[in-house]
């Protein structure tokens, strides 16, 4: 069963409604040449979007999809003719032209497409599929993969207005940059919590800028936020992504000061 999510083309919709309109203005008469080259070109626009493995698969609209192809092949059967369009043909052509883009206009209208609000300044493409560049390419490329694999999910619950879910990712990535840092400051590990993580820290002689960004958020945002009567709003998701990706920007930093002390 396929799952996830996929990115529409709408500029491919836009030219299925223009080529269907393109349709709709043969004629008896018409000379057969430029009509079969029209007919050529609609042909993937009509059969794309009702094959098994479309991105949107239209199925109520299918079998008039299939007359309307039935329509066009008997114009086009024979690419050497030179006889303009028929009466009978053009006719056929209109009839199943009508019915299929009457119920296919009709099944688009429930269509699970959405537009995704932005959220502050940030590009929602961005948020949606590399919030683990926040801090830029060449950075994302110096953090712990999971660290960029949180910060993807938190972008995206960002971007889909699902602000607990975001904190709880984001706060998540913040927690293994911060074991990280223990790691390249050779802490001593206790209990797993931040407030532990900071005393070692300190213990450490990590950066006191670091450990006391740490301490902040440890107190302003994460005890808070693992509290399940705590709900954050939009504004809240903001608020906390700004802040913890500044963290973890002040984090990397530190962790490549002390690992450069450490070779020389």
């Amino acid at each position: 069963m396929r799952g996830g999510m996929d990115r529409l083309n709408l500029g491919w919709w836009c030219l299925l409604g223009a080529t269907l309109e393109q349709l709709s203005r043969v004629q008896p008469g018409d000379a057969f040449p430029p009509t079969y080259a029209l007919l050529e070109r609609a042909v993937p626009f009509v059969v794309a979007h009702h094959a098994a493995r479309a991105l949107v698969r239209l199925q109520v609209s299918e079998p008039a999809a299939v007359k309307l192809m039935v329509a066009i092949d008997q114009i086009k059967k024979v690419p050497e003719r030179t006889e303009p369009i028929t009466v009978e043909e053009a006719s056929a052509l209109q009839t199943a032209l009508r019915a299929y883009s009457t119920i296919m206009e009709a099944e688009l209208q429930n269509v699970a497409a959405y537009a995704v609000r932005p959220q502050a300044i940030w590009d929602t493409r961005r948020l949606i599929e590399a919030g683990d560049e926040a801090l830029g390419a060449e950075a994302a490329a110096r953090l712990p993969q999971d660290t960029r694999a949180d910060l993807r999910s938190a972008g995206r619950c960002l971007a889909f207005e699902l602000p607990t879910a975001s904190g709880f990712h984001v706060a998540r990535a913040t927690e293994t940059m911060i074991l990280a840092l223990m790691d390249a400051a050779q802490c001593k590990k206790g209990r797993s919590n931040w407030g532990a993580y900071v005393a070692a820290l300190k213990d450490s002689k990590a950066d006191e800028k670091v450990t006391t960004h740490i301490d902040r958020v440890r107190d302003l945002h994460r005890n808070p936020l693992i509290h399940p009567e705590l709900t954050l709003s939009n504004s809240d998701a903001v608020v906390l992504w700004t802040t913890c990706i500044g963290l973890i920007a002040a984090i990397l930093d530190e962790i490549e000061r002390l690992t450069a002390k450490a070779s020389t």
